[in-house]
Parts: C-alpha cells; sequence; structure tokens
C-alpha cells in the first residue's frame, strides 16, 4: 500500500507543479504547493509516515480526487491547463494506493477478529455437545443433511407420500 505511494510518481512533473503551486497568489495552492515539495524531497522509505498529508493535497474528505487542484485565479489560466493533468493522475495515484490501504487494513482487522473468536466459538461447541443442546444453526445443518444425505431416503420417501406442508419454527 504505502510503497506504491511512496514510488512510482512523475517525480519530474510533480515538482515542476509544486513549483507552480508555492508561486501561486493563492493561499491554499501555496499550501499544497509546499506539501508536495516537503513530500518530494523525502526519500521514498521516510514517505510512509506522510501519506496522510499527501493524501490531502489530492483526495477530499470523501476520499474522491479533488477537482479544483489549482486555481485559474492562483496560477493563471496557462499554468493551470498543464498544472491541472498532472495533479490529476497523482490524485488517480493517489486513490488507488488509499483504496488498497484500506482493502489491507480491513483484512488484517478480519484476520484479527477470526484469531480471536476461534477460541469463543470452540468453547460454545464444546458446551453444546457437552450438553446435547442445539442451536438454530444446528437445526438448519440437521435439516439439509436429512433432506440431501442418500441415507435418509425414507425421509424423501415419506415426504413425497402426501405431506403437503412442512412448517420448521425455532
Amino acid at each position: 500500500g504505502l510503497e506504491l505511494v511512496s514510488t512510482g510518481a512523475d517525480e519530474p512533473a510533480l515538482s515542476r507543479a509544486a513549483g507552480a503551486l508555492v508561486g501561486s497568489t493563492n493561499a491554499g495552492d501555496q499550501a499544497r504547493g509546499v506539501a508536495m515539495r516537503e513530500w518530494l524531497r523525502a526519500m521514498p522509505d521516510q514517505r510512509g509516515p506522510m501519506f496522510a498529508e499527501w493524501r490531502h493535497v489530492f483526495l477530499t474528505q470523501d476520499c474522491t480526487v479533488k477537482k479544483n487542484l489549482a486555481t485559474k485565479g492562483g496560477v493563471g489560466a496557462a499554468t493551470q491547463a498543464w498544472l491541472l493533468p498532472i495533479m490529476h493522475a497523482e490524485g488517480e495515484r493517489v486513490l488507488q494506493a488509499w483504496r488498497r490501504i484500506t482493502a489491507a487494513g480491513i483484512v488484517a482487522s478480519t484476520r484479527a477478529l477470526l484469531l480471536l473468536a476461534q477460541p469463543i466459538l470452540q468453547g460454545y461447541a464444546n458446551a453444546k455437545a457437552l450438553t446435547g443442546r442445539l442451536d438454530f444453526d444446528d437445526l438448519i445443518a440437521a435439516t439439509r443433511t436429512l433432506l440431501t444425505d442418500p441415507g435418509s431416503a425414507w425421509v424423501l420417501f415419506k415426504l413425497d407420500q402426501g405431506i403437503d406442508h412442512l412448517l420448521i419454527d425455532e
């Protein structure tokens, strides 16, 4: 995830873009340009902790690429014309990396939850076995087995012999 953001950017183009933003008359453009310069000056292995700020340069709070990454009034129309494609391309790259980072976090959280839940579920299954009890999921599984097991053909035969409806309630 973070390694995708730390490398692979068009750094010469982004450096040019950062310079244009720093020279803008708009404070927001200038702040973006300064943040970009700081990130570009960092070594790739130092960029991971800076990712949140880099992401905020290009993405909205809703994690979409910002539409106005350089103001026409601040940098001028001609500069904005070459600057925006560079900024939007980097925004798309950052968005894809953010999605991968988020997905990796979900996977890690799910794995941790499963590791935590496994002994609890095993204890629950052991307690049911010791007391001879079934829960609703057990009843569903037993019914499925009963209706699909070739050794239970007599059940299917009986069902075909005139049972019109079967009501199963927990």
